[in-house]
């Protein structure tokens, strides 16, 4: 009874508890939904040095500029294209 009572007095935390459940859950499982493969670091040197997959490095000029991984691509993404393909 008492709980009811204080989730009444304070609906506004309650339901900002509840976004931020939501939004963290949605960041779990999203990247499964859009078939990503986490791959551990061990397995990156393997495919990059066996398998040859490629390296998309799409820092600003100037990062790139200032150190990257050996043959690593640089691919130019303005923030608007990039924050559009993270949401």
């Amino acid at each position: 009874m008492q709980l009811l009572e204080f989730i009444m007095n304070n609906w506004i935390l309650f339901l900002a508890l509840f976004v931020v459940l939501v939004l963290l859950g949605m960041n779990m499982v999203r990247p499964k939904l859009l078939g990503f493969k986490e791959v551990k670091p061990n397995e990156v040197v393997r495919l990059i040095n066996h398998e040859g997959a490629a390296m998309l490095d799409v820092r600003e000029g100037s990062g790139y500029e200032k150190g990257h991984i050996l043959n690593a691509r640089h691919l130019v993404c303005s923030k608007s294209v990039y924050m559009s393909w993270m949401i």
